[in-house]
């Protein structure tokens, strides 16, 4: 068979030759580089997000580098990330890389939407536009690695109004995702075709989710799902689902039953 080789650019082979040397340049000068960095990845630059995640992964990983600095420089510049991502014409790739910084800009501040209002925009933005009814689920599932974070969001809107919409619309994007996405029955799908392999993978994270959040909203949506007898998933549905009750919070319990 034919095999095809991808050329890489000059720039490209420059970054993977010394990208440690050029991360940490650029993770100690963020806020002078960042507009550049930014203004060059929503252009479709493979170099500007590889240096972008380089700084964010060096932020994450050193302490002596201060998640502020960085949090305080790109927040300006998260509109121009959510617009680009979430075009109508937007591509698979910018949508990979989006939801990618999005996950690790979370991993850094697990409070970001409590804490930054570009922050939620841009999460809850992706969250939303991303999980809608005519996605296939195979997008989808990229998209339920932001669940955590925005469920824990989710316990807050209680206290902070800017939050209030945030449970209905994760419910209406769950539901959906159930009622359209997941077959009635699990044992009509072929075990090992990808239909059947999206289905679990996207199960696994919505059961991930409820076992790390605790989160009532998530075991009502899997209720559905709980009601199948004898589940192609069965063995893993019931021992997450027994994780669960026995580590959910008094509250959530109560929320939950």
């Amino acid at each position: 068979g034919e095999y095809l080789v991808q050329r890489l650019t000059k720039g490209e082979a420059f970054y993977s030759s010394f990208h440690s040397i050029l991360d940490d340049f650029i993770a100690r000068r963020f806020s002078t580089f960042v507009e550049t960095i930014v203004s060059s990845v929503v252009s479709g630059n493979t170099v500007a997000f590889r240096l972008l995640m380089g700084s964010l992964d060096r932020f994450t990983k050193y302490k002596h580098l201060d998640k502020k600095i960085f949090l305080q420089s790109i927040s300006p510049f998260l509109g121009m990330v959510r617009e680009w991502a979430t075009i109508e014409k937007s591509s698979a790739e910018s949508r990979e890389w989006c939801v990618d910084f999005s996950r690790k800009l979370l991993r850094l501040e697990p409070d970001l939407l409590t804490t930054s209002l570009e922050g939620y925009q841009l999460i809850t933005k992706i969250f939303d536009h991303f999980m809608k009814r005519d996605t296939p689920l195979s997008v989808k599932i990229d998209i339920l690695s932001l669940l955590p974070g925005i469920l824990a969001a989710c316990e807050r809107s209680t206290t902070k109004p800017a939050t209030d919409h945030l449970p209905k619309m994760v419910k209406e994007r769950l539901n959906e995702m159930v009622i359209y996405d997941f077959p009635i029955n699990s044992k009509d799908l072929v075990k090992g075709s990808k239909t059947y392999t999206d289905y679990i993978t996207a199960l696994d994270l919505l059961l991930a989710s409820l076992v790390s959040s605790g989160s009532a909203l998530v075991l009502e949506i899997l209720l559905p799902v709980l009601r199948e007898k004898d589940h192609a998933h069965q063995s893993t549905l019931s021992y997450q689902l027994e994780v669960y009750v026995t580590s959910v919070s008094d509250e959530n319990a109560t929320q939950a039953w």
